[in-house]
């Protein structure tokens, strides 16, 4: 988990959460994804950004895999 997912997650960035917050469905690459091989990869901070832990196995998942099942495969 980066550094300014940490602090906002502690509740001490506000100001950046308010100027960092894109609408979900404009991404902007290198903040709320990166590619890799070919794929779009999630960071912490578009995932934090939505709100939830969709079950995925994402890589980056700042929710400590709550609703991913049991024995499901990591995203890597």
């Amino acid at each position: 988990m980066t550094k300014i997912v940490q602090d906002i997650k502690a509740g001490r960035r506000e100001n950046d959460v308010a100027k960092l917050s894109a609408p979900l469905n404009h991404l902007i690459e290198g903040i709320d994804y990166y590619l890799e091989g070919g794929r779009w990869v999630l960071t912490d901070w578009f995932l934090l950004k939505r709100g939830y832990c969709c079950g995925s196995a994402c890589r980056h998942c700042p929710y400590d895999h709550v609703n991913v099942k049991k024995g499901a495969q990591r995203n890597s």
